[in-house]
């Protein structure tokens, strides 16, 4: 119930070797993002940077990461999660996805990355992921629409009144 079984999403289970088929898939949304709106990585790793010490306050016990590591991991999976939230909303093919997109237009993969986006040690802090959209549409220090993306995002997991 605390383990992901097909993706991971911060430090707590960065590189364990049966999730890192996802990691393929991480670095072709970040691809796409920097395709998309014609930015530089340097923009998004310099801009997380300034962040860092924050970003590791929010994990429980040392991070070993070296810095390079953690800004590149906050990046990469950001920008992984904010695809998948965009996608979900305002549909994968509008972002440059195929129909046939093994993660970003399967029913069946999205579930399971729902489920291991949930887990509390499997999470990207919200202030990072408010960046990194915000520098994607150009405004930095926006904040709010990832909580709404994310709530639009779980909303099918969320129990229903009906009976």
């Amino acid at each position: 119930a605390t383990t992901p079984r097909t993706v991971s999403l911060g430090p707590s289970h960065h590189g364990r070797r049966d999730l890192r088929t996802t990691d393929r898939h991480k670095w072709r949304a970040l691809h796409r993002v920097l395709k998309r709106t014609q930015h530089d990585i340097n923009l998004y790793l310099d801009s997380i940077k300034g962040l860092e010490d924050e970003a590791r306050a929010c994990y429980e016990g040392t991070v070993t990461l070296s810095s390079n590591e953690f800004v590149e991991m906050m990046v990469l999976d950001g920008c992984f999660i904010l695809e998948l939230f965009r996608g979900a909303i305002e549909g994968f093919k509008k972002l440059g996805y195929s129909r046939k997109d093994p993660i970003f237009a399967m029913r069946a993969s999205m579930h399971s990355l729902q489920r291991d986006m949930i887990m509390l040690e499997n999470q990207i802090p919200l202030f990072i992921l408010d960046r990194l959209l915000g520098l994607e549409n150009g405004n930095p220090d926006q904040r709010g629409l990832v909580a709404k993306l994310a709530i639009q995002f779980f909303d099918p997991l969320m129990p229903t009144d009906e009976s």
